[in-house]
């Protein structure tokens, strides 16, 4: 989506813990990669470093935050900073001047925990109308797109907001799934100890069984279990380590 002209803005959503950031971050990364041009200019914006009691001041630095991404992609002088108290819209005229100098040059961003802002800017008001009116127009450019990163609350912000934005694909991401995706999770608990330890099936099925297919506490009990491999000298894991590393 990234890579398609025009590019293609999404939000992922899901529990805490599943993966959301670094699915996000593989994401941007194997675009980069297969951008064999070299004209895709990614950025992260973490909520948390832009956030403000005030929720127009939490806007403004948003803005100011996304500005210096593109900007960092404009060849030749940069243009002066914008004003961002209110609205995000001098994005937009700052999109047409990359595009003039720089045709082939594209810009994606995601923004991390942005079901985290505050009510004021999503809920209700003039404010969040204006803020995800702005949104809906930036992913409208043709050298920018979005993706939005939210936890429980973020099915809420799209419910209100939704209509504004219904050119986002959603990723839902979840558990692990035993009868379509076991091999994915096969794949996470061997791919980083391949060369150390061994595996063995019952013992990425009890993995598997303690945790429904929660990939953040599958790689707790995984961490325990390297950690007693390397203190017993034993790297042949069945599931009877899998249940002492849980025990303990």
């Amino acid at each position: 989506r990234f890579l398609q002209r025009p590019m293609e803005p999404s939000y992922v959503t899901g529990q805490k813990r599943v993966g959301k950031t670094s699915l996000a971050r593989t994401a941007m990364a194997e675009a980069r990669a297969e951008d064999h041009e070299g004209e895709l200019v990614t950025g992260e914006i973490l909520w948390g470093r832009v956030a403000h009691e005030d929720p127009r001041r939490a806007m403004s630095q948003l803005g100011r935050a996304m500005e210096r991404i593109v900007l960092g992609g404009i060849d030749g002088e940069a243009p002066a900073s914008a004003d961002y108290d209110g609205s995000l819209a001098p994005l937009m005229d700052l999109l047409d001047v990359a595009r003039d100098r720089n045709p082939m040059r594209r810009f994606a961003i995601f923004i991390d925990e942005f079901d985290e802002m505050p009510e004021a800017l999503w809920l209700h008001g003039d404010l969040a109308i204006t803020l995800f009116g702005n949104i809906r127009a930036l992913t409208t450019s043709t050298n920018f797109s979005l993706l939005l990163v939210g936890g429980e609350n973020m099915p809420f912000v799209m419910e209100r907001q939704g209509a504004r934005l219904n050119k986002f694909n959603r990723v839902n991401l979840t558990y692990f799934s035993r009868s379509k995706e076991f091999d994915e999770f096969t794949r996470m608990i061997r791919g980083p100890s391949e060369d150390v330890l061994t595996w063995h099936a019952d013992a990425i099925s009890a993995v598997f069984n303690m945790t429904n297919g929660n990939p953040y506490f599958s790689k707790i009990i995984c961490k325990q279990v390297a950690a007693a491999a390397v203190a017993e000298r034993d790297g042949d894991i069945t599931a009877r380590e899998v249940e002492r590393a849980v025990t303990r």
